[in-house]
């Protein structure tokens, strides 16, 4: 239960920033691009806030796509490399623990409709597709293929017997060599 709230609140507050973050770089871009337009008389200076709402409104089914991609992969980024994931593995906490959070939070981008849905559930297919398929080859084709693979290998106690035999000859011979 706190895995869960834990891993929610920092998906919400990366997802927050980012979609902040994203949303002022998109009204900074067409913010310029609309006073250029009026500068040169295209379009009037009273009409330039109106079409700069317009255009967020168009462009935000794009911009929550992008924002549920960053959060995900970022929160995940993180706890990969903080070595947060070997921790809550190491305590008995499955990969599905990890996968229903996330999954949780991406449902709503899958389930959406209105405005720009095709590209929001497109998005959220594949954030919810590429999390099931981890969890899959992760909990059954690894396993798999390394008992499959481990077939293949010796063990490292003959390794280990090999190196020591060379390294016993190798002495040997720098015994016996001559000096120049």
């Amino acid at each position: 239960m706190v895995f869960r709230k834990a891993l929610l609140r920092e998906l919400a507050t990366i997802a927050l920033g980012t979609f902040l973050v994203l949303l002022g770089i998109t009204i900074t871009t067409q913010l310029v691009r609309f006073l250029g337009q009026a500068a040169s008389g295209a379009i009037t200076s009273t009409g330039v806030v109106a079409l700069l709402g317009f255009t967020l409104l168009s462009y935000l089914p794009v911009l929550l796509s992008l924002t549920l991609f960053i959060a995900v992969l970022m929160a995940l980024t993180r706890s990969y490399r903080d070595s947060e994931m070997v921790v809550w593995f190491a305590s008995g906490m499955s990969l599905t623990a990890w996968v229903r959070p996330v999954l949780t939070f991406g449902m709503p981008l899958v389930l959406s409709s209105g405005a720009g849905a095709e590209a929001r559930r497109a998005l959220g297919w594949i954030i919810v597709g590429g999390l099931s398929f981890a969890a899959v080859s992760t909990l059954f084709l690894t396993p798999v293929a390394y008992l499959l693979l481990a077939r293949f290998s010796k063990p490292k106690a003959h390794e280990e017997a090999r190196l020591e035999s060379e390294l016993a000859t190798a002495n040997t011979a720098l015994i016996h060599t001559p000096a120049e």
